[in-house]
Formats: structure tokens, C-alpha cells, sequence
């Protein structure tokens, strides 16, 4: 057996999630809302960490410091597995070789927030951008 794999880092940094502020301040009509609104503050004595929502006046909400969250995080990039039948065997059946495989790649990540990939923020804060699918392979490979 042989195993490789590949694992990436980072820690400290922070980062701005704005569609995560899009979605919880949103205000506009018909527009989808974050779950967490529900837990935004609304009367004296409520104890949260999400702010009044309002619309325009002084009491509008602006990017803060409170806005930035946590850009560490730990992803398995790559993991293959190989095994080679042995030689043994081999000369019993007239082949050479025989190897079998198995790989995934982005196949695990750890961050702030579900759904959030800080390895691909270039600017600081995320957007509306893919990230790498996971991809799982076998693999063959005979030689006669």
C-alpha cells in the first residue's frame, strides 16, 4: 500500500462575508433573508449578537469590524490510495503488473462559517465565486 496526501492551512486573518450580510440585511420586499434574522435584537433586554434591522435613517447598518469573520482554516486537498497485487501473482497469471487506485480531491474543509471557502478570497471578502468540486476516481492500470 501507498498513500499520499495533501493538506492545506492558514491561520489568523479575517474576512468579510458580505453575502452573509446581503442575506441578513437585506431589506428589500420578496428578497431572501438569512435564518439569523430571526435573532436579530427587536426590544430592550434581548441578548444577541445580530444588530436592529432598519432601513435608512441613523440606525442603518454598515460594514463594522463585527462584520469580519475568522479566514483560518484546514482542507484535505488530495488523498490517494494505491495497491499493487504482488509479483508473485502476477507470474501466476503471465502479467506484469497490476495496480489499483483510489483518489479524491477538495475533499474536506474546516472554516468560519458552512459554505465558506477562504482558500479562494483574493480580495478580502468573499463573492459570488466556484470553488473546486470534490472529485472521488478508482483507477486500474494492467500491464501485460
Amino acid at each position: 500500500f501507498d498513500i499520499n496526501l495533501l493538506c492545506t492551512y492558514s491561520i489568523g486573518g479575517k474576512m468579510l462575508d458580505n453575502l452573509y450580510y446581503e442575506f441578513l440585511y437585506n431589506t428589500y420586499p420578496g428578497t431572501a433573508g438569512h435564518v439569523d434574522r430571526q435573532k436579530a435584537w427587536k426590544q430592550p433586554g434581548d441578548v444577541t449578537d445580530i444588530p436592529r434591522i432598519d432601513v435608512g435613517g441613523r440606525n442603518s447598518i454598515g460594514y463594522t469590524a463585527d462584520n469580519l469573520i475568522s479566514a483560518s482554516y484546514f482542507a484535505i486537498k488530495s488523498f490517494t490510495l494505491g495497491y499493487s497485487l504482488p509479483e508473485k501473482w502476477m507470474r501466476a497469471i503471465n502479467m506484469k503488473s497490476i495496480r489499483f487506485t483510489l483518489s479524491g480531491d477538495n475533499l474536506w474543509l474546516l472554516a468560519a462559517r458552512k459554505g465558506l471557502d477562504p482558500q479562494y478570497n483574493f480580495s478580502g471578502s468573499v463573492g459570488y465565486s466556484y470553488t473546486p468540486e470534490r472529485t472521488i476516481s478508482f483507477g486500474v492500470d494492467i500491464n501485460f
